[in-house]
């Protein structure tokens, strides 16, 4: 079972740096590989600025972050800017934020005013730009914040089960 899992990992991970090394800036959207349920994994942005599209679910008592990091990911800390997905006193689904770095020492959270369904459907879209600003959207929902640098990595990870990535595309602006 586990070198299972570390297969299709594996073979998620080679299809997204091979499809987005690939892309160039008049290219259609690329989809990465869907399905797959993880609970870590990450990925190098192609360009300094484009849009990656996520669609997945997230069970009930789950915890999601999407980290956005300028060089190898570390501790979550470190991110830039990470949408936090989490079931704290929530009624119907995952509450959303964004955590981001304001200044070396600073750091500020913005929530979404609408939770994210439980074991449903949702999306999220992440679109950055050279300037180092970040447009999020969670299910059409949008925040705009301006990052302290500019984001070459995507993780991905999941606490107390595993998120499932239904799709993953990449879109250059």
């Amino acid at each position: 079972m586990m070198s299972y899992r570390l297969l299709k990992i594996f073979t998620l991970s080679s299809a997204c740096i091979f499809s987005l090394a690939c892309t160039s800036i008049s290219s259609p959207p690329t989809t990465i590989a869907t399905p797959i349920e993880i609970s870590a994994w990450e990925t190098r942005l192609p360009a300094e600025q484009g849009t990656v599209k996520i669609t997945f679910s997230l069970p009930q008592h789950a915890r999601a972050e999407f980290q956005l990091f300028n060089g190898k990911p570390g501790h979550s800390n470190y991110a830039l800017a990470r949408v936090m997905l989490s079931d704290e006193n929530c009624t119907s689904g995952h509450l959303g934020s964004i955590n981001y770095k304001k200044s070396r020492s600073e750091y500020l959270i913005q929530y979404f005013e609408k939770e994210a369904s439980w074991s449903r459907t949702n999306t999220i879209t992440l679109s950055w730009n050279d300037n180092s600003q970040i447009t999020t959207k969670l299910n059409g929902e949008v925040i705009n914040i301006d990052m302290l640098s500019n984001a070459t990595t995507l993780k991905i990870v999941s606490h107390l089960a595993p998120v499932e990535i239904q799709s993953l595309e990449y879109l250059p602006l």
